[in-house]
């Protein structure tokens, strides 16, 4: 299996204390013998709660030089093989937790050592916890949105604003599921503000937070959830914090929360998944990529940070091998789900210019063909079959799958546009001249519905804080 680059390689930690626990190593004999030595150093990285940390950088010194680095796999496991006899030191680190060193581990010759470090968890009291330094933005109120804020073409800026949606939606525990928490909003709000003046506890601030977002009011549901938030940094907290930054085209403090999240929660698939989002809409778009597939490794069932990756693919994101193999894993994993099927044949035919695989086409049309089966409806399947015959030369089958694809979906542009280009091509000047009106009409309705969305849609202005003098020192 392929994986990403992690973002647990990074050397910025959370100043928290470190606890370290060795385990007692076992000798056991080796029979493995490489030119650089003959040695191995191998381990299991754990939490507080004796649970395998997966994606820990894990780093391994020889005298004062960096000798090898690797990752935790799944398991926490990590293998250091091939080294000369000699003394080393061995670190381990990953968000939210403390570093653990282990220095003086003696190795001999054909000697295989097992040394368990464990990583301490951060301080869980609500009241205690060290959220992080203070963010470096300030939201000062809000704006008719202008899409600033979001980067890129006019169609990435409409995908970024559905991903935002779809983000807002992904309830705990990472199932996509549409969800109101607050029934009677105009009653809720005002009740909420007594008992906060009163009894002011974070769940009241987030609960405000969600009643004043439904009445309207989205600078005032900003400032109850960044309370929330700063009063008991959840996971739940933050996330809300940081979606409704984003849903409000503030990508960069976005970004800034659901990164200070993914640290102190990094199992949670729903905030890295966020941050891929984030990521995506200011314009970061391999970060954006590397995120959903890290969110892909934390739980491979998980479907979202397929489907999430799957949207992301568009002419401004280079193709990555990685998220290649991501969707390859998604259509393994739930081969009767059509959207991991279209995803997958997507992310193959993106690939198939720096591919020499001439079996790549004839996967492509098996995987799309599938994806139809599962789901007859599915008109972007359709389009792509097409786009797929155009490239056979194959006429009548390019216009059948365009046709089918239009008569699913009469505002697919690209399929108007394609099926224009054919009949112009074949000389029915009638026919082309009616697919080119419907194509300017459907692109012209697309560009009209996303400009009352982004009208109807409040965008916060926020500016960035001066470092404080701590910061700067550091």
């Amino acid at each position: 299996m392929v994986s990403c680059p992690s973002s647990h390689s990074r050397r910025a930690i959370p100043r928290i204390a470190a606890i370290l626990v060795l385990l007692a190593g076992s000798n056991l004999s080796a029979q493995t013998h490489a030119a650089s030595g003959s040695a191995t150093l191998k381990g299991i990285v754990r939490d507080a709660h004796q649970q395998p940390v997966s994606a820990a950088l894990v780093t391994l010194e020889f005298g004062s030089q960096t000798a090898h680095t690797t990752h935790t796999d799944a398991q926490g496991m990590f293998e250091f093989a091939a080294l000369p006899a000699g003394s080393y030191s061995l670190r381990a680190e990953a968000y939210a937790l403390a570093t653990a060193n282990a220095s003086q581990i003696t190795l001999a010759d054909s000697e295989t050592k097992q040394l368990d470090l464990v990583l301490s968890a951060p301080v869980s009291s609500t009241k205690n916890t060290e959220f992080y330094e203070e963010p470096t933005f300030t939201v000062a109120g809000v704006s008719e949105s202008s899409g600033a804020g979001v980067h890129g073409s006019t169609t990435t800026m409409r995908n970024a604003d559905s991903l935002a949606k779809s983000t807002a939606s992904l309830a705990q525990g990472s199932n996509l599921a549409q969800e109101s928490p607050v029934t009677d909003p105009a009653t809720t709000a005002p009740r909420l503000r007594k008992e906060i003046a009163s009894n002011d506890q974070a769940e009241l601030h987030n609960r405000l937070g969600h009643a004043e977002e439904e009445l309207g009011h989205s600078f005032e549901a900003l400032q109850a959830f960044q309370r929330a938030a700063e009063m008991d940094p959840s996971e739940s907290n933050l996330f809300d914090w940081g979606v409704e930054l984003l849903v409000h085209r503030t990508a960069e403090p976005a970004a800034e929360v659901f990164t200070k999240g993914t640290r102190l929660y990094p199992q949670s698939t729903r905030m890295l998944t966020a941050l891929g989002v984030a990521e995506y809409a200011r314009g970061s778009y391999d970060s954006a990529v590397v995120r959903l597939c890290e969110a892909s490794d934390l739980d491979p069932r998980d479907p979202n940070p397929y489907i999430f990756l799957g949207r992301m693919q568009n002419a401004e994101v280079k193709r990555s091998p990685d998220a290649l193999a991501k969707l390859a894993r998604f259509a393994e994993l739930d081969p009767n789900n059509a959207e991991a099927n279209y995803y997958y044949a997507v992310a193959l035919w993106n690939q198939q210019h720096e591919t020499a695989d001439p079996g790549n086409s004839a996967r492509v049309e098996q995987l799309l063909k599938k994806a139809i089966s599962l789901d007859p409806k599915m008109a972007t399947a359709y389009l792509q079959l097409g786009i797929l015959y155009d490239s056979r030369k194959d006429l009548p089958e390019e216009t059948s799958a365009l046709e089918q694809a239009i008569r699913l979906d009469p505002n697919l542009e690209e399929a108007h546009y394609r099926l224009g280009q054919i009949y112009r091509r074949t000389g029915d000047d009638a026919k082309a001249q009616r697919e080119l009106e419907a194509y300017k009409r459907a692109a012209n309705s697309a560009s009209e519905a996303a400009a009352r969305d982004r009208k109807a849609v409040q965008q916060f202005v926020y500016e960035l804080k001066a470092p404080s003098r701590a910061e700067s020192a550091r």
